[in-house]
């Protein structure tokens, strides 16, 4: 298989070919892995990397340093407020197309978790076919803390968690561990730190024991069958609402407030 990480160098992310696996690392760790737009362009044109390999592979979502993913960047969203409505518009657009295309991709996605997993990083998860963590992971959907709205990962936490869960977890902003993700259906399993890595390696071989085509074709059936079609439409919308949201003076109040108190 060729090795991806020695043809593409990314700055946020990086592209890692093991056997019967490509790892896809969240690679901003002094950020705790949160992202802004330029990293959700590496992780996009990645994915179109990784969805036209013909090799019989696994696509692995992890995370460099103590977190797996700590949602989106303040700072970034902050600064929305100096974009004119179509650049807004266009960066949310870039987003929800993300999480669509690592919700849709030909590979089988497989997120494992650590350390914390908060919003949009929650929603990355989501947006897996299946996902493990270790044990203490902490997880919260807290958008609305921060004026802002879970839209663009609705979709997919509506899906695994189910709308009376998703209303719990949004409204409250609870924080909540792995042992309840795997509960609550976030997560398939949730396991103690030792016990990650030799787990992930038990999924990967089962998923490869069947055939590319066949595991294709089952995948793209599920995603027709189950309710709640994620349309273009879909897509587009929570891109809007997205965009309309973070420039608002609710959001970047309560955004800068946090910033400012952090750096404090």
């Amino acid at each position: 298989m060729v090795n991806i990480s020695f043809i593409m160098i990314y700055k946020y992310i990086e592209l890692q070919t093991l056997p019967g696996v490509v790892n896809l690392w969240l690679n901003r760790p002094e950020k705790r892995n949160a992202f802004d737009h330029d990293m959700i362009l590496e992780i996009n044109h990645a994915l179109g990397i990784i969805n036209d390999i013909e090799d019989n592979v696994v696509l692995v979502l992890r995370g460099r340093g103590e977190a797996f993913c700590a949602g989106a960047d303040l700072d970034w969203m902050r600064r929305a407020a100096n974009l004119n409505t179509e650049v807004n518009y266009a960066e949310c657009l870039d987003l929800t197309q993300c999480l669509y295309n690592l919700y849709s991709s030909r590979k089988v996605t497989l997120a494992v978790v650590h350390g914390a997993a908060y919003g949009g990083g929650a929603g990355l998860v989501a947006a897996c076919d299946i996902a493990i963590c270790e044990s203490d992971t902490k997880f919260s959907f807290s958008e609305l803390r921060m004026g802002l709205v879970a839209s663009s990962i609705s979709p997919y936490i509506i899906k695994k968690l189910g709308e009376n869960r998703t209303k719990e977890l949004v409204f409250t902003a609870m924080q909540f561990d792995g042992t309840q993700a795997e509960k609550y259906g976030l997560i398939n399993r949730s396991i103690p730190k030792v016990q990650l890595d030799s787990v992930l390696e038990e999924y990967v071989n089962m998923i490869r024991k069947g055939t590319p085509k066949a595991r294709e074709i089952a995948k793209e059936l599920i995603l027709q069958m189950v309710p709640g079609e994620i349309s273009k439409e879909v897509i587009y919308k929570t891109a809007r609402i997205l965009a309309d949201v973070r420039v608002s003076n609710d959001a970047q109040e309560r955004i800068t407030g946090f910033l400012n108190k952090v750096n404090v």
